[in-house]
């Protein structure tokens, strides 16, 4: 049986897309569009030899996605409105890239080569300039269509041309970003990180050689653009990753430019997509629904309604980050230097279902599963139950809700803080040391007392 079961699904990569058994080794290959490669942006296909053993299924779907984002992240850095403009962008990297081959760098001169010599460096280029000159035909009229004669031609200038400098695209800089960042960042991240930064190319005019106004410049049309379409705070976190990217690449390549991060317009929207809260009236609903979801996201939820978490705060969690041995009991976010931001790194009392918390922790499994789990799967399987109650609802709404129900009952700004690990907390929020001190914190008990009873106040609203 097991090995009908291994035959199975030997025969089944058959019948996945895009792959293909080349000398008896598997292979994904993919056609890109016909008018990229047509116009010479991309070539013919995408082949990459699958080095996932076939036996493991598994595997193997991971592999031919991660060509597939390899795939479609080269057709976004080079489908842009302006065919011109690429077309362009294409002919300058290859015409650099012949020259290398070549044994050649722009800029180096030609007084050491014969004539001959250069004819042999650029035969494609060299019988244009002669049919031209012997028939009187335009040099225009002759290279259009002709792309190995318009490269080695561009190739030629730049052989010549003062003051040249190896060629830095701004896609190599996302090249490099998804080299490093593959396998250590989630291919969901990658992907949505990889939609803004095409963003960032197409608000700028398309792929253009790196230099300090290229790169200034399109961080300001980035900026400027973003701030229609997103709220500040994310045009921030965008910007951070596209500017680290790029300072990534700058040092690689021994570059020196200065790079200046764009501020955000006075009159940046800071409110457009912001998430709406629960309802008192919802998240009775919402409690509701609890002998329906699995343990791990009943804990999910009951820790969030608490402290705001989200979850790639959750799959940090372990079970030295909860304390039962004391009252009330406690548990720790962010119990490393990996935190969002430093203020999230907090300490918060459990009053709500507190008992049934202990039992979720130390009696089921839900602790393990969460580590287990990728934050955007966690975050994807909460937004499940959520939208059932609010359509618009994601796991990030009971960040919102958690500041909702502290302003409903007036819970100081201090408090709020200590339990969202908001930067209004900074400076008194209950300590990593705090926690660990005693294996409970005895020496804050006064404090944790205190913001217990803030917590009791804030869900008294919630159905026992």
């Amino acid at each position: 049986m097991l090995k009908e079961i291994v035959m199975s699904r030997r025969s089944h990569i058959l019948k996945l897309p895009y792959t293909t058994k080349i000398h008896g080794n598997w292979y994904y290959r993919r056609r890109f569009p016909k008018r990229l490669s047509d116009a010479g942006l991309l070539p013919d296909t995408l082949k990459r030899k699958l080095l996932s053993n076939p036996d493991d299924y598994n595997a193997l779907i991971a592999e031919i996605n991660r060509c597939n984002q390899e795939w479609q992240s080269m057709i976004s850095l080079h489908d842009s409105k302006d065919p011109i403009h690429e077309r362009k962008v294409m002919l300058l990297r290859n015409a650099h890239e012949y020259l290398r081959l070549k044994g050649l760098r722009a800029g180096q001169g030609i007084a050491t080569f014969s004539y001959d010599e250069l004819y042999s460096l650029f035969p494609e280029w060299s019988k244009v300039f002669t049919q031209a000159a012997t028939e009187q035909i335009p040099e225009a009229d002759l290279l259009q269509g002709n792309t190995p004669a318009e490269i080695q031609k561009l190739a030629s200038e730049l052989l010549v041309q003062e003051g040249a400098e190896p060629l830095h695209m701004l896609s190599d800089v996302w090249l490099l970003y998804m080299e490093r960042n593959q396998g250590i960042k989630s291919q969901r991240d990658l992907t949505k990180e990889t939609g803004f930064w095409n963003k960032f190319l197409e608000y700028g005019g398309g792929d253009c050689p790196m230099s300090e106004e290229s790169i200034n410049q399109y961080l300001k049309d980035f900026n400027r653009r973003r701030t229609q379409e997103i709220k500040a705070a994310s045009i921030s976190r965008q910007l951070n990753t596209i500017i680290s990217a790029i300072r990534t690449y700058m040092e690689k390549h021994d570059l020196e430019y200065e790079v200046k991060r764009p501020k955000l317009l006075r009159d940046a929207d800071t409110t457009v997509n912001a998430k709406s809260p629960l309802t008192y009236n919802e998240q009775h609903e919402l409690i509701k629904l609890i002998p329906e979801i699995d343990d791990w996201q009943e804990l999910y939820i009951l820790l969030a309604l608490h402290s705001g978490m989200h979850p790639s705060e959750a799959v940090k969690l372990d079970l030295d980050s909860f304390d039962f041995s004391r009252q009330p009991y406690v548990f720790i976010l962010n119990n490393t230097s990996k935190g969002k931001t430093e203020e999230r790194t907090r300490t918060i009392p459990l009053v709500y279902r507190s008992e049934r918390i202990r039992q979720l922790v130390e009696s089921t499994d839900s602790v393990s599963k969460l580590r287990s789990m990728e934050a955007s799967n966690v975050g994807l399987q909460i937004k499940k139950i959520l939208v059932r109650i609010h359509p618009e609802a994601s796991a990030y709404t009971l960040r919102h809700t958690l500041g909702h129900n502290a302003d409903s009952v007036y819970l100081s700004e201090t408090a709020k803080a200590n339990l969202g690990g908001w930067s209004g907390g900074k400076g008194s929020k209950l300590s990593t040391h705090m926690f660990k001190y005693g294996r409970g914190g005895k020496d804050a008990e006064e404090r944790i007392i205190a913001l217990a009873n803030e917590v009791v106040k804030m869900l008294k609203h919630l159905p026992k």
